[in-house]
Order: structure tokens, then sequence, then C-alpha cells
């Protein structure tokens, strides 16, 4: 049996820097996972501005039972970055059977490859992982509005699992024509001032 999910939220996003770029964090929520099927979480960006580098995707209080099942993506815009893609496997037909505890784990360029080899029963979530597939630095260039799908693909029977939210973070910056505009502004609000 495959079933699919979809939850949808609206973004919550916090600027960190001053004016309407900078670092941001975009938040959606979570919900259970599908045994044997794909769970989708989505974030709906209205922010329409420049992707100028990608910072990580946190999954929050995230959970499941033997984590060879899984293959986690992340896509934007016709683009898809694979966070996780069935660890130890093919080489077990099970995969790995460490388990996600219900911490926050994160993904981030540059950080650790998932490797089945090192964990006990439980997978660490001190430490950010790399993408198993693409970077997260494929999405930059791109605008951050439209539609963010975290989709959790569950592929064998008798495990469960939830994720209690996610996020994602990114600097961004003005599109070329909103950096004219400031600029235009600037010049305006000078000769007022003469």
């Amino acid at each position: 049996m495959n079933t699919r999910i979809m939850l949808t939220a609206t973004a919550g996003a916090t600027l960190i820097a001053s004016g309407a770029f900078g670092q941001t964090t975009y938040s959606g929520g979570g919900g259970a996972l599908v045994d044997s099927g794909v769970a989708s979480f989505t974030i709906d960006v209205a922010d329409d501005l420049a992707i100028d580098s990608f910072k990580d995707v946190v999954l929050q209080g995230f959970s499941h039972t033997w984590a060879g099942d899984l293959i986690i993506t992340l896509e934007h815009g016709g683009t898809t970055v694979t966070l996780l893609d069935r660890p130890g496997n093919p080489e077990s037909t099970f995969g790995d059977s460490a388990d996600f505890d219900g911490s926050d784990y994160t993904w981030t360029d540059g950080g650790f490859v998932y490797d089945a080899d090192l964990f006990g029963s439980t997978v660490p979530s001190a430490d950010p992982f790399a993408p198993t597939g693409g970077a997260l630095a494929d999405f930059n260039g791109q605008s951050a509005a439209g539609v963010w799908t975290l989709s959790i693909s569950d592929n064998a029977g008798g495990d469960t699992g939830s994720l209690g939210g996610w996020s994602f973070t990114a600097n961004l910056i003005p599109a070329p024509g909103a950096l004219a505009l400031l600029g235009l502004a600037g010049v305006v609000g000078r000769r007022r001032r003469r």
C-alpha cells in the first residue's frame, strides 16, 4: 500500500537582517509520516527575493524507526535536492537500522556524509549532515518565492515516525530590478535633502 499525505503551512519568516532581505528563516509544520508511503510538507514563500546562499534545512522533532527506509528530498522551482537516500541500502536489503529519535536534525552543504557503519541504534543529531544527492547551493540564484516541498518517503513497512516541523534558512538579496529601485530611492532621498 502506498499512501501520500500533504500538509501545508504558511511561511513564518524571521528576518535577521534589517530591511527586506538578509538571512531569512522560513518555518513550516509537520505531522505523522506515512508507513510505506510519502508525507509531503510545504512552505509557501511570498518573498520574491533571490537566494544568494542557502544555509541549511532543519527537521525539528524528527522521529522514525529504521533510517534505511527513508528518502528525504527538498524541491523548489524545478530543482530537487536529496537530503537522505536510504542509508545502508543496497549493501543491506533493509538499510541502516539506526533510529531518528525525535531530536532536531540539520542538513547543510559541507556537513558530514551519513555513514551507516558509524552509528549504533540512534542517528546522532549533534553535527549537520550533507545532502546525498545534489547540494543546497543548487537553489542559489533562484527566487525564494513559491512553494517549497519537503518529502519524506518511507520505503518499507512496519516502522513509524513523525515530524514536529521544519525550516530552511537562506541569505536573500533583492532581484536586480529591485536593487535598481533601491538605488533610485536613495538618489530621490538625497535630492530631497538638498
